[in-house]
């Protein structure tokens, strides 16, 4: 699937981690090549044996739907980036139904064409009982699960 811009966990995004590819692989080698002292230009001459490295190309099969992310960058992070991207087409659907499969209804709604908004189930956050929200609020929490708390 496109690397995604964006992720709703806060972790770094997938794009980003293939561009920091080239940016630390890029910076390093020039200090490795620097100390011992050769040329750290990445331009021709008789020490040009020496490779780029980093991902300079990204092969995927479908582009992200928008029940992940809305308004997925991931293609435009790269572009700007200057890390080349190709979709590889003919096996989108089973992506996308692999991919739907931790989804709950969007992988229903998805192959049933997004029929009206109404029909949609899901979870309504702002339809918590007081009694139910205080009761959430003393149960202990993980320690080693990263959350975002915010108040509402």
């Amino acid at each position: 699937m496109e690397p995604c811009g964006k992720r709703l966990s806060g972790n770094t995004p997938c794009a980003a981690r293939i561009i920091q590819t080239k940016r630390s692989s890029s910076s390093s080698e020039i200090e490795n090549k620097a100390s011992h002292g050769l040329d750290a230009s990445n331009g021709p001459g008789e020490n040009s044996m020496w490779r780029k490295s980093g991902i300079d190309k990204v092969y995927f099969g479908v582009k992200e739907p928008g029940t992940f992310v809305e308004g997925s960058v991931g293609c435009r992070m790269l572009d700007e980036a200057g890390v080349e991207w190709e979709v590889v087409e003919g096996m989108e659907e089973e992506i996308l139904n692999v991919a739907m499969a931790g989804h709950g209804d969007a992988a229903n709604s998805q192959q049933e064409g997004w029929e009206d908004d109404k029909q949609r189930h899901g979870t309504n956050i702002d339809d918590i009982s007081e009694e139910e929200r205080s009761r959430q609020a003393a149960l202990p929490r993980n320690p080693k699960k990263r959350m975002m708390e915010v108040d509402i």
